[in-house]
């Protein structure tokens, strides 16, 4: 196709077109196309290599309860660091939320899986949750206990 010259009544609304902002919806799935690959990459942890894949739904964080058992967090917290993800805890040391989230999460709209405070969360439903947000491949019960 020939471009009209930016004189003509067409070729200035080219230009003009060309010059417009994404807008925000187009601008947001820019940056979360390039947000895809989130940071994270393969990790080894008890020398099993592990893949991380981004979360389907969009989650960049989750939230455990407070009813998880001490060991449970521990196993999580080093799982977590293993896989570059940032760990934040808080409450008293018998009953301790744990948040774990990507590296960097997007401000305008963090995404998080969040159970409520004194909700029973098996350790069915932490691998349930695990999988949801970062996608990790292989992880059993045994590696999260």
């Amino acid at each position: 196709l020939a471009q009209a010259p930016p004189e003509t009544e067409l070729g200035v609304a080219t230009a003009m077109a060309a010059a417009r902002p994404m807008g925000l919806a187009a601008a947001f799935r820019a940056g979360r196309i390039a947000a895809s690959g989130h940071s994270l990459r393969a990790f080894t942890w008890h020398g099993v290599r592990r893949e991380v894949v981004p979360s389907l739904k969009g989650y960049e964080r989750v939230t455990l309860p407070a009813t998880l058992p001490v060991e449970q967090r521990r196993a999580l917290r080093s799982l977590a660091a293993a896989a570059g993800l940032s760990i934040d805890s808080w409450g008293p040391k018998s009953a301790r939320q744990i948040s774990l989230a990507l590296p960097s999460e997007c401000s305008c709209c963090l995404n998080s899986l969040v159970f409520k405070e004194d909700e029973e969360l098996g350790a069915e439903g932490v691998l349930a949750a695990l999988t949801d947000v970062f996608g990790f491949e292989p992880l059993s019960l045994d590696d999260i206990t």
